[in-house]
């Protein structure tokens, strides 16, 4: 009898338990669950802080990831460039130095060549250069006489005299001279008047032979002006009222050499073969001298 009765109690009791663990199996299962998990899932990494909150760490920046570049077969200059190294360094720099190079930059108007010549695009407007043909015959005297400047020369000359009238206008004046001067009382006592013709820019005279026509010449000032006056004609002596009129707003000065020869400078005028020619004038200096020149 009481044999029975703990078997009873056996069965009873391992019954109750079977019901107990099957009300509990979900949970059972979910904490498997979450055990597998943590043994298969990986880890969160460690810093070397050992803290897992990354909102008081910044994060390393982050690295491209390498680019997988296609292989191929390589190009006829890359393979010739192989082989030369493989038989000689110095193959190798005259293979490349030897092949012309195909590069040529947008951004640069310059073509690169293999022998470091640069050729540059011109973009600025120039002058055409002057081109010398060494063939051309060589200038002949002939060809250079009728180029060179001519001689400036008397062409047709005129004097007047502040005492015209008088004995007086014609003392001391050789004859066929041209006298410029100054006397006393008189600034410009006699004035001459010449139209030149030549091409220079210089007009040389030289004193009359006569001395008599030379007073104090050696410290004579004399200046080269401009007539205004036109279809003056030649004449001597004749008064001042009746000579062409001069503008001496441009002069030149006269410059007397040793020899006593006087040089005249009319580059200033562009035109020194004017028909209206030119006045030889007093220019200060003493109260007293005159100048006598040849003509012809």
């Amino acid at each position: 009898m009481r044999w029975g009765a703990l078997v009873q109690i056996a069965e009873l009791r391992f019954g109750d338990v079977g019901r107990g663990v099957s009300h509990y199996k979900p949970v059972a299962f979910a904490v498997v669950a979450i055990v597998v998990m943590g043994l298969t899932l990986p880890g969160p990494k460690r810093v070397a802080s050992n803290v897992f909150d990354t909102s008081f760490h910044s994060s390393p920046p982050a690295v491209a990831p390498p680019v997988d570049v296609p292989e191929g077969e390589p190009s006829g200059e890359v393979a010739a460039a192989v082989s030369a190294i493989g038989s000689s360094p110095d193959s190798f720099s005259t293979s490349f130095s030897s092949r012309p190079s195909s590069y040529s930059s947008p951004a640069s108007p310059s073509a690169f060549t293999s022998d470091a010549t640069v050729t540059r695009a011109e973009t600025r407007d120039e002058p055409a250069a002057t081109t010398h043909d060494s063939s051309t015959p060589a200038v002949t005297e002939d060809r250079s006489t009728a180029t060179a400047p001519q001689p400036l020369k008397v062409a047709t000359a005129a004097w007047a005299s502040a005492q015209a009238g008088t004995p007086l206008a014609s003392s001391g004046v050789p004859a066929g001279s041209l006298p410029v001067g100054r006397r006393i009382g008189f600034d410009i006592d006699k004035a001459a008047f010449v139209r030149l013709s030549g091409t220079a820019t210089t007009l040389k005279l030289v004193p009359h032979e006569d001395a008599s026509g030379q007073r104090s010449a050696d410290a004579a000032q004399l200046k080269a002006c401009p007539i205004t006056s036109t279809g003056w004609q030649k004449a001597e002596a004749q008064p001042m009222a009746d000579a062409p009129k001069w503008d001496c707003t441009v002069s030149v000065l006269g410059k007397r050499a040793a020899d006593g020869s006087w040089a005249f400078d009319l580059s200033v005028f562009p035109d020194r073969s004017d028909a209206r020619g030119f006045a030889l004038l007093p220019a200060g200096g003493p109260a007293d001298y005159q100048v006598a020149f040849r003509l012809g």
